[in-house]
């Protein structure tokens, strides 16, 4: 997932101590989505980030929800259940679509 769809929850210059090494934050990492699903919390998502979500398996998507909800980041969990609620909307638009064409076919 691209970087575009995460905002720092720290000020630039912190220091992070982390099992990949510590390192100062000076903007959001090209990484960011793997340090995102670690459960990184100096990392929040934008609320433009449903379109880069909506891209991940619904699996994905519930294990990064209850994450979030673990660590009661309910901001990211909002954004995450958006995301999921657009998969779904999509998969039953999607099945009312083939189910009219049946029909037609049928017809």
């Amino acid at each position: 997932m691209d970087k575009k769809y995460f905002k720092l929850n720290v000020p630039i210059g912190t220091r992070i101590i982390s099992s990949r090494g510590d390192f100062v934050v000076e903007e959001v990492p090209d990484d960011a989505f793997d340090f995102f699903q670690r459960g990184s919390q100096w990392l929040s998502l934008v609320p433009e980030a449903v379109e880069g979500l909506s891209k991940l398996s619904e699996t994905k998507l519930k294990s990064l929800l209850a994450l979030k909800e673990r660590q009661d980041m309910a901001e990211d969990a909002g954004i995450i259940q958006e995301a999921l609620e657009q998969i779904l909307l999509t998969r039953t638009e999607t099945a009312e679509d083939k189910s009219k064409s049946q029909k037609k076919q049928e017809a």
